[in-house]
């Protein structure tokens, strides 16, 4: 019984000395945070798909990756510099993911390119209870030997159970169990949860390989989304070695949709068009068809692949068909506003979502004139149901971007702060084109907090008096790899001049 006692109190004060050594490890760390190869805090920018690079024709070709190469040519031991940008962010995405952001790379600089995705996005603010139950930048106490022995445990050859097969799916879903899988990864981002759904991801692929490709590529959607381009090219690999040697519709449609998702449309694009005729069953491909098309100008098209795609999309994915009725709306709304409204109605009918239908609205205020509407609302000759939702659409009259700028505002400030809180200094940048409002808060609030602004709408007006504007933007408004050199070249001075303070 002596021995017991001993070898018990022996025990408990190694596990004491273990969870007081992993304690200090993890306050230092928390205190210091990472720092980027050679020691050197990195050059942080973050914003949307105007820093992660979209239309340029590689990674290192975005104006965060020209900055780099421009920085070592010009300041010795220049840091490194991280591309936190991610398409389609809005502000309160950008605010809420900021606090890992800042915890993860410690920079000693901030560039900030946000606002333009507020436009259509129309963010609701954040709230002081969401910022403090995000995740914790700092020190938090917890019982870490626990966890230790949790990981070890779940680490150990010897020990290690097979991944859970995917939850049976509901009876009516659409798509088996790949779609449960699916709709828990949906689920979890949403929640703020993306590396719960990256291990439900990945589980899925060992123990449903059937349904493998729609696993990679929501692996390739988040990891996109998380800035991690390395993991997101080892999933979009797999796929394109899959399409290779093992063809299916299921493949092509994972594909498209994955090339889509990092950026690179025009390859998603080939694909799809090519897709559609050997799967024309497919309105995944046919919207995907018609998403570079609508991109490049080419409405027509878009509107052409968008009824196939409408036709051939499942009724009970209500949600999906809903939203491709709305992008109808906004590619025909130009040449045919009474089949604009029809879309919008129906989508409407389906899931009663009036403010996205708003947005196809705000986007096109030259299509949904008023002479135009009333010239055309009489010619509908809707069933009053249909005439009501009309007017819940049309009646709060046009784009009221005021209350849209006011968040814009309030979040882009909380972003200043929260960086100059961690010890960083920040760099505000305005969009390469004419988005009047919002760069006038991204004035507003660089000029209140005291940090640079650097317009480079500016130098893009002015390079046009002598370039073509092909030259640097692609037809979606996105910038060439000229047009990104461009801005890497107006930012550089504000960078320079903060990195030798």
């Amino acid at each position: 019984m002596r021995l017991l006692r001993r070898i018990a109190l022996a025990l408990f004060a190694g596990l004491a000395v273990l969870e007081l050594a992993l304690q200090l490890a993890a306050l230092i760390a928390s205190r210091s945070g990472p720092s980027a190869p050679g020691g050197s805090a990195p050059v942080l920018c973050i914003g949307d798909s105007y820093t992660y690079g979209l239309g340029a024709t590689a990674t290192e070709r975005s104006y965060p990756g020209v900055l780099q190469v421009a920085l070592r040519q010009q300041l010795a031991g220049a840091p490194a510099v991280v591309n936190a940008g991610w398409p389609g962010q809005n502000s309160r995405e950008a605010l809420l993911r900021l606090d890992r952001q800042l915890e993860e790379q410690a920079p000693q600089l901030v560039c900030v390119l946000i606002g333009l995705n507020d436009s259509w996005t129309r963010p609701r603010a954040v709230g002081a209870e969401e910022l403090a139950h995000g995740e914790d930048a700092g020190f938090v106490w917890r019982f870490r030997t626990w966890r230790l022995l949790q990981l070890l445990w779940r680490e150990s050859p010897a020990e290690a159970a097979p991944p859970a097969p995917p939850a049976p799916p509901p009876a009516d879903a659409p798509g088996g169990d790949s779609f449960t899988v699916a709709s828990r990864a949906v689920a979890l981002v949403r929640a703020g949860k993306p590396d719960e759904a990256i291990a439900v991801l990945e589980a899925a692929i060992a123990g449903d390989p059937a349904n493998a490709p729609e696993y990679q590529q929501g692996l390739v959607q988040i990891h996109t989304k998380l800035g991690r381009r390395d993991r997101a090219a080892a999933a979009l690999d797999w796929l394109r070695e899959r399409h290779r040697t093992a063809p299916s519709q299921a493949v092509a449609e994972a594909l498209a949709t994955s090339l889509h998702a990092v950026g690179d449309r025009r390859a998603a694009a080939e694909l799809a068009i090519a897709g559609t005729d050997r799967f024309p069953q497919s309105s995944t491909l046919w919207w995907i068809a018609s998403q570079f098309h609508y991109d490049t100008g080419d409405f027509a098209a878009a509107e052409r692949e968008l009824d196939r795609a409408i036709a051939t999309a499942s009724p009970r994915n209500r949600e999906w068909l809903a939203a491709l009725h709305r992008d109808l709306a906004r590619a025909c709304c130009v040449r045919d506003l009474g089949k604009a409204l029809r879309a919008m109605v129906e989508a409407m009918r389906i899931d009663g979502d009036v403010e996205r239908c708003r947005l196809v609205v705000d986007g096109a205020p030259q299509a949904f004139g008023r002479e135009a509407l009333a010239r055309c609302l009489p010619a509908l000759a809707l069933e009053p149901q249909d005439q009501e939702r009309l007017q819940r659409l049309l009646g709060s009259g046009w784009a009221n971007r005021s209350d849209m700028c006011g968040i814009l505002r309030d979040h882009l400030r909380q972003i200043v702060q929260r960086c100059r809180d961690r010890g960083a200094q920040v760099v505000v940048l305005g969009y390469p084109l004419a988005v009047d409002d919002v760069e006038a808060v991204q004035r507003e609030v660089a000029a209140a907090l005291g940090v640079p602004f650097v317009p480079c709408q500016a130098p893009f007006a002015a390079a046009l008096a002598r370039r073509a504007r092909e030259e640097l933007y692609v037809r979606d408004g996105h910038c060439t790899d000229a047009g990104y050199a461009l801005m890497a070249e107006a930012v550089l001075p504000a960078v320079l001049a903060a990195l030798r303070r």
